[in-house]
């Protein structure tokens, strides 16, 4: 099986933490579930909560940036903000 990318791994992570919840979620489940190992997981992130909080830059990055995009760009509009609350409800 070829070892997933970091960010596949995370993304993984991501949705364990989803499921259990960061407390009922252990270290050795997401060992069992993503590509991560012990040494890699307290050598890149020092802890589970490092861990948790890596998935949660990488959560902001894939989903929250991408929702809040058409805010962001240069020539945004307020029929852009409009529509995002329109979406939003």
């Amino acid at each position: 099986m070829a070892r997933m990318r970091a960010e596949e791994r995370l993304d993984q992570a991501i949705d364990i933490f989803w499921e259990g919840g960061y407390y009922d979620t252990s270290i050795d489940q997401l060992f069992d579930r993503t590509d991560f190992h012990r040494a890699e997981v307290y050598g890149k992130f020092g802890s589970k909560r490092g861990l948790f909080q890596a998935t949660l830059r990488r959560y902001r990055e894939k989903v929250i940036a991408v929702f809040f995009e058409p805010l962001a760009r240069p020539d945004a509009a307020l029929a852009d903000i409009d529509r995002f609350f329109r979406k939003a409800l």
